[in-house]
């Protein structure tokens, strides 16, 4: 539905509020609109007042117009994005380039796992897992996350695990056989240690296949939480191992 000429008066005013909170809600709002409205996405004061949001000197506002920057504007504003200052500002334009198979991403998300904070470093790997499915290009991908499964916070080795093993069956493959380290002790060793984890990492393991696996899933048919025994004994059943 096409966004009403009185709701939008009333955004684009929103978007000059001197509170950088809703300064930052109105563009978040104007994006959504915008992202499935073409005719809204090039109407001259919407693309005004998202420049104007990219120059804001409060990085929530310029993290929320980054996603409409990567889709609608020139290359020279999203290479400004990835060089913001703000840790935000640069995730946010990463993750939609990863979305969209786009390699500019890959030097944000890799500065990401240098964070000092994991949960930092947790989310840019995620990404890192986004693009390795997206980009027409892996192998730059595989290295960072393969580094990741060393972390020292056992959240990041866990999902790097699962972003080594969630990837389509052909890429994950001729990528794995390069690996200097398969993901599957790490995996086993991280995400198996909890119940809520191990439910989860059934699947990926059915994914990775082999022998090791198939004594992992085995042992999990005996595990304590019956929700995830009965999920090991479907994912034994279904991937045959």
């Amino acid at each position: 539905m096409a966004m009403r000429a009185p709701h939008l008066a009333a955004i684009l005013d929103r978007i000059r509020a001197p509170d950088a909170p809703y300064r930052a809600d109105a563009v978040r709002r104007l994006v959504r609109a915008a992202w499935t409205d073409a005719a809204l996405a090039s109407d001259p004061r919407v693309r005004a007042a998202m420049m104007a949001a990219l120059d804001d000197p409060d990085g929530r506002v310029r993290q929320e117009a980054a996603p409409m920057a990567v889709r609608s504007f020139e290359d020279s504003v999203v290479a400004r994005l990835l060089a913001d200052d703000d840790h935000r500002v640069r995730m946010a334009t990463a993750e939609v380039l990863a979305c969209r198979g786009d390699e500019r991403a890959l030097p944000v998300l890799v500065d990401a796992l240098q964070e000092r904070d994991p949960a930092r470093r947790s989310h840019a790997v995620q990404w890192l897992g986004v693009l390795w499915a997206t980009v027409p290009d892996p192998e730059p991908v595989a290295p960072p996350l393969v580094g990741a499964l060393h972390d020292e916070d056992p959240r990041v080795r866990r999902d790097a695990a699962i972003a080594l093993t969630v990837c389509r069956a052909d890429r994950r493959a001729a990528t794995m056989a390069r690996l200097p380290v398969r993901p599957t002790r790490v995996f086993m060793s991280v995400v198996l240690r909890y119940a809520s984890w191990r439910s989860g990492g059934c699947d990926c393991l059915g994914r990775l296949g082999g022998p090791e696996v198939r004594q992992a899933l085995n042992a999990l048919t005996r595990d304590p939480d019956r929700r995830v025994a009965s999920l090991a004994e479907h994912v034994l059943q279904v991937t045959r191992l």
